[in-house]
């Protein structure tokens, strides 16, 4: 064990040899019964009510170290009080030396007489005896961040926060809000890619509520540039909010995270699989007016393709995704069978600008209820559009009632 600050005299603080004395007058059982009853009571109330848990027995080191912070915290300007709170906690140590308590009162009344350096080194001396304190490690946090050691606070952070479930609760807030800072971002990453027990937790409160969102960005990418791979449910959450906030490229970014490599083009035109995060693979509608999803063809039970289902005759969007092409001409290929067609339906591909809005190509092509056909409708993707939306809706005439349809091969390729 290291030796303490010696402004607290390791004499006071070392827990000095008492001799037992044999109680002659009083028969061991009964003797028994009264240790047991009393430090019951001590044992239970010495959180809740120190003071109560100190009168019944005086000689619980951890009752006198609480009631001496109980004090300490209650009237911290009163001298007197501090040093009976004090006295109290050289008491508690001089039976039980590794008390933190104790030495949190120590160490903070060595801080209100204006000791920094005194309180530094008890509270350094109890962290040492145990990382789990966290009232030791919240000082110490404060202690380092005066000191603009950021490295040193985030240590103690991790300390906190791994070691209690109440440390999680407090920190985790105050830490997410240094994300604010761009120069803490990349320690701050570096801190929860040690995954501790909160690591998972706190990268989905940074999804979540993490602002500014490109330095919610920076902080998972960094998490994957040291080796934590990141929660794709995390990052789908960030990645909802940034295409919200007209952010695609920082988006885009994560999405990279997951299918390794930026994707330009129409991913899972085959609907076969949903690699990525939404909106850069397919988003499905699923309402009480229409609903889409993947299914074996009908005529091929080997392929998947996307089958979707229509009430009513006004236009409803049934799939669509967010695409990176360059500008330039393209084609825009797909088969499509309507199974079932109620009145007249049309197919709508758009594709839309996301920065602005403005439709680059509206291509309308009729639902056909005679086998499988392929369309082909040429758009192109003006200089200032460097996000796209691509989406497909139906519209039914006056008279329709439902459509049941299929798509399947979708392709967007560059015009040679």
């Amino acid at each position: 064990m290291a030796e303490p600050n010696r402004d607290i005299t390791w004499d006071v603080i070392a827990p000095r040899s008492v001799a037992l004395r044999a109680f002659v007058v009083v028969p061991v059982a009964i003797l028994c019964l009264w240790l047991v009853a009393v430090t019951g009571i001590s044992n239970s109330r010495w959180r809740t009510n120190p003071a109560a848990a100190h009168a019944v027995w005086s000689a619980d080191a951890r009752a006198a170290a609480a009631l001496g912070r109980a004090m300490l915290l209650g009237a911290s300007d009163k001298p007197d009080t501090v040093a009976v709170a004090q006295a109290l906690a050289v008491a508690a140590l001089q039976r039980d030396s590794t008390v933190l308590t104790a030495y949190n009162v120590l160490g903070l009344g060595a801080d209100i007489a204006g000791k920094k350096l005194a309180a530094d080194r008890i509270f350094r001396y109890a962290h040492r005896l145990s990382r789990r304190d966290l009232a030791t490690e919240l000082w110490l946090i404060e202690a380092n961040v005066a000191r603009d050691d950021v490295r040193g606070a985030l240590e103690h952070f991790d300390a906190a926060m791994s070691t209690s479930s109440r440390g999680w609760a407090t920190l985790s807030p105050i830490l997410l809000a240094a994300l604010d800072d761009p120069q803490l971002v990349v320690p701050i990453a570096d801190l929860a890619a040690r995954k501790r027990w909160w690591s998972s937790g706190f990268q989905q409160l940074v999804a979540a509520r993490a602002t500014p969102l490109p330095n919610a960005t920076r902080f998972f990418m960094r998490l994957n540039a040291v080796g934590s791979r990141p929660s794709e449910v995390s990052m789908q959450t960030l990645v909802t909010r940034l295409v919200a906030a007209h952010m695609p490229e920082n988006a885009a970014l994560l999405d990279a995270l997951v299918v390794g490599a930026r994707h330009a083009g129409v991913r899972d035109g085959g609907f076969d699989q949903q690699r990525g995060l939404a909106p850069f693979r397919w988003e499905l509608t699923e309402n009480d007016k229409a609903t889409a999803e993947r299914a074996r063809r009908p005529d091929v039970p080997d392929n998947s393709a996307l089958n979707f289902s229509v009430d009513g005759g006004f236009a409803t969007v049934i799939a669509r995704q967010l695409v990176a092409l360059r500008p330039g001409a393209y084609t825009l290929s797909a088969d499509s069978y309507a199974e079932e067609a109620d009145g007249g339906w049309d197919l709508t591909w758009s594709v839309l600008c996301e920065n602005a809005g403005n439709t680059a190509a509206s291509l309308q092509w009729p639902a056909s209820t005679k086998g499988w056909i392929t369309h082909r409708s040429r758009f192109v993707v003006p200089s200032d559009c460097p996000f796209q939306w691509i989406k497909l809706s139906a519209e039914g005439s006056r008279d329709a009632i439902r459509l049941i349809g299929w798509i399947d091969n979708v392709a967007v390729a560059p015009v040679r």
